[in-house]
């Protein structure tokens, strides 16, 4: 709880926290001090003291450590989009451009993805571009690998990039192993796949 609370406050408030702390630890020996009156009794509490100052010391450290992990490979992924067509159809979109952005965070951080030009139908008059977000992504600690979920995701969408209900994402899924991505996810009911290569800048 203790911990918790430090790292709600701040670096600056557990600074203030940590100092209180630690005088409050030294007017307790000292009163004890002051009862006890004897010297060896005073010098093993000076070493306490010491001691508190040590601990106080190296959870600071441990604090400041950074977090394990990679960032993600965030790029542009070129590939192909299939989409399922009702009547066990589909539609394929070759040459298509996401876009992988990091919003932040190492080992688990959340990303934005943007598919530009899209159609998930033939019957399409016009392609458009399409944001998801925010979509989880957490690192395999031994493939290094990157697992991508996301559910109930009102995407944007259009040249004003507007909220679009209708194109609800549900049960997405996608991994990102080295140059690779595959998504998979469920578009206004629509399954819809992805696969593509990390294009070089």
């Amino acid at each position: 709880m203790y911990v918790y609370i430090l790292s709600v406050l701040g670096n600056e408030m557990v600074d203030i926290l940590k100092v209180y702390v630690f005088i409050k630890y030294i007017f307790t020996l000292m009163k004890v001090v002051r009862i006890l009156r004897g010297t060896a009794i005073e010098l093993v509490l000076m070493v306490l003291i010491a001691l508190v100052a040590v601990v106080i010391s190296s959870c600071d450290e441990d604090e400041t450590k950074p977090q394990t992990g990679d960032p993600i490979e965030t790029g542009t992924y070129l590939g192909r989009l299939t989409v399922e067509q009702n009547g066990n159809t589909s539609y394929e979109q070759d040459s298509v451009s996401l876009k992988v952005s990091d919003l932040g965070g190492i080992g688990v951080c959340l990303v934005d993805i943007t598919m530009y030009g899209v159609k998930f139908s033939p019957k399409m008059p016009v392609t458009l571009d399409m944001n998801i977000s925010p979509i989880l992504a957490e690192q395999d600690s031994v493939t290094l690998g990157w697992y991508l979920t996301g559910d109930s995701i009102v995407p944007t969408a259009g040249p004003s990039m507007t909220e679009h209900p209708e194109y609800i994402i549900t049960n997405l899924q996608g991994t990102m192993v080295k140059d690779s991505l595959t998504i998979l996810m469920s578009c206004s009911a629509l399954p819809i796949s992805f696969k593509g290569k990390l294009k070089d800048e």
